[in-house]
């Protein structure tokens, strides 16, 4: 996805029943290795007496891979579970599926589908965010160049996020990179350049 990603909103969580076997898919976002092994962790202790818990996980830097049948044949549920996340476009997220044995073998085609269905239920239930390469700066003002700032920025498309008023008036905003330039336009034109513009912060925000 050009100038950003999609991970998830958060933790999700969902469950499906494939032939009396219980299949509970967990997912969070995971901006490391370490993040995302944390996570797996974590719900393997919950769910210490299942059958399997199989685990996937993918993050955005280097487009780092990982994924584990944990004892399900081989190809039957750690890979369909990454494919579930690639599918999807998510990045920089683990998720991990416990089952519970329900007595009743599904084939190899059935535990794909039971996989594959139970981690896109989580993510689903976790939601997708779209992060973007923003910036977050600062425009320092004179007081009659307040409001007209104020809508000149939103026309351009930044998000005001708060206005401190002392001396001057201070303007913190987030906006997409794409758009800086033309806002740092924006504020010299309407200033005559005496308004000063700040950037605090470059990164992918959620926008």
């Amino acid at each position: 996805m050009e100038n950003g990603y999609m991970t998830l909103c958060g933790f999700g969580r969902a469950e499906i029943v494939e032939k009396r076997s219980r299949f509970i898919g967990s997912c969070a976002p995971a901006g490391s290795e370490a993040q995302a092994l944390e996570f797996i962790a974590r719900i393997k202790a919950e769910f210490r007496d299942a059958s399997h818990n199989v685990h996937a996980f993918y993050l955005r830097q280097d487009g780092l891979s990982r994924c584990t049948d944990d004892g399900e044949p081989s190809g039957t549920a750690g890979r369909p579970v990454l494919e579930t996340l690639t599918r999807a476009e998510v990045q920089n997220a683990a998720v991990v599926v416990t089952r519970y044995f329900g007595g009743t073998l599904l084939g190899t085609g059935g535990l794909v589908r039971a996989y594959s269905r139970a981690a896109n239920e989580a993510i689903k239930a976790a939601g997708i965010a779209v992060y973007t390469s923003c910036a977050r700066f600062r425009v320092c003002c004179a007081y009659p160049h307040y409001e007209q700032l104020l809508r000149a920025l939103g026309a351009q498309g930044a998000r005001v996020e708060g206005s401190d008023f002392a001396a001057q008036v201070t303007i913190t905003c987030l906006a997409r990179q794409q758009d800086l330039q033309g806002i740092c336009g924006a504020v010299t034109e309407l200033t005559g350049g005496r308004a000063r513009l700040e950037v605090l912060w470059q990164g992918y925000h959620p926008f």
